[in-house]
């Protein structure tokens, strides 16, 4: 039987997402670009919880001073995701989102894994301009995402 990280590295390898694995951790770092930029991701196997995780990491780091701001955009986009949520790494800046899937008693099949990271890395993708506009742009959160559902329903 393969381990969750073994499979976890099949799925990407076959994907062409070229992981690395993170030493002495169960977890693979690797890169995504979007269309809004590019950024870290990382995936985890939790192997005795059967769990697997999944992060983008924002490529800019929040400074001390945008703190609250940042979180107060991180608690307004995790009332609209429908899966996953947004973290703020308070004493590093690092924003992040996560998705996750609990495979306990579920044959792993790739599609788990694929769904995982394909919300992730879009919603990442869809949120990264409200999410560095708050960061470094000087947007309050309502400013950030009132220009984002603005140039989302621009054709």
């Amino acid at each position: 039987m393969t381990t969750l990280l073994e499979q976890m590295t099949a799925f990407f390898e076959g994907d062409e997402w070229f992981p690395a694995p993170i030493p002495n951790e169960p977890a693979l770092a690797m890169g995504f670009r979007g269309d809004s930029g590019a950024w870290s991701c990382v995936a985890v196997a939790r192997e005795e919880a059967r769990i697997l995780q999944f992060y983008s990491i924002s490529p800019i780091p929040c400074p001390p001073a945008r703190l609250a701001a940042v979180s107060e955009l991180m608690n307004r986009l995790n009332c609209e995701l429908p899966a996953g949520c947004f973290e703020l790494n308070w004493d590093a800046g690092e924003v992040r989102l996560r998705t996750a899937v609990d495979v306990e008693d579920v044959d792993f099949h790739p599609n788990l894994l694929r769904n995982l990271v394909h919300f992730n890395v879009t919603a990442f993708d869809h949120y990264l301009p409200a999410i560095l506009g708050v960061i470094h742009g000087g947007l309050s959160p309502t400013d950030a995402l009132s220009r984002l559902e603005s140039q989302s329903n621009q054709p």
